[in-house]
């Protein structure tokens, strides 16, 4: 659930500080079992250990399977290639930083070339008044989700065909999200799927992803005048085309990095 929801930007804070919090100094490291290279960069066993960790504490509803352990991996790999990139356009010498505080130095690098790139993006942004009416419209939901993700297509299929012979055994695997508002969200595929009508699952392809969602059910709220809430409305939109154009510039960079993933 994590990956799908909003939290508040304190605890987001937190939780990524944890995130990255290495293994310790070099000399344990190099001790340590290698799990994978991102651009000749190693990353370790006990990386992923702290990561999965972290993860069954904040989410009650975590899963320690070949997916979660897949997903994990490839958040590390996303925060390696973001602090090269970092790196490469001169945010910050590394070598001026000792280890003993690479973990904040880390955390702030990442933030700021966030906010770099995002500043190098906002002219191309715009938002019209069919978006913001739109996105006036999801606000008068709360929807409940069911959710299954796989790599393997076939799977996919095996699950979809099962909740059409029998709904119950068939989502008996999916997660459960909700009830949950339009802002509560902070996922391009449930922001696909937030019309969906209730009841039919659908099939979404997201990266390397694919996942089944179904909207369970969908109540209605009061939702303030729009144009009392414009403004929101506007940064809003503008915050998940940023995030967006984020998503697709890793994507972009996870394509060209020599990335070595080692088998177990």
């Amino acid at each position: 659930m994590l990956k799908f929801l909003k939290f508040h930007k304190g605890f987001l804070f937190f939780i990524f500080l944890l995130l990255t919090v290495g293994c310790g100094n070099k000399g344990i490291e190099s001790k340590e079992k290698v799990i994978a290279y991102v651009n000749k960069e190693p990353i370790y066993e006990c990386d992923l250990k702290r990561c999965l960790e972290i993860q069954s504490h904040i989410n009650p509803n975590f899963k320690n399977s070949p997916d979660a352990v897949n997903d994990e991996l490839n958040a590390i790999i996303d925060k390696k290639l973001i602090i090269q990139e970092a790196v490469d356009k001169g945010f910050v010498n590394e070598e001026k930083f000792v280890n003993t505080i690479k973990t904040f130095w880390e955390q702030t690098l990442v933030r700021d070339f966030i906010a770099y790139k995002k500043r190098e993006v906002s002219d191309s942004i715009s938002v019209t008044e069919e978006e913001i009416n739109k996105y006036y419209d999801s606000l008068k939901s709360r929807i409940i989700f069911k959710v299954f993700k796989s790599k393997e297509e076939a799977q996919i299929n095996s699950v979809y065909d099962k909740i059409k012979s029998n709904i119950e055994i068939g989502l008996k695997d999916f997660e459960t999200i909700g009830p949950v508002g339009y802002e509560d969200i902070n996922s391009q595929v449930l922001f696909k799927a937030f019309e969906f009508p209730v009841g039919e699952p659908r099939i979404i392809k997201e990266g390397s992803d694919v996942y089944i969602i179904m909207v369970i059910s969908r109540d209605k709220v009061t939702v303030e005048p729009i144009e009392k809430i414009r403004p929101r409305i506007e940064k809003s939109i503008i915050a998940i085309k940023e995030q967006q154009l984020l998503d697709d510039w890793l994507k972009i960079k996870r394509e060209k990095a020599k990335i070595n993933i080692l088998k177990q």
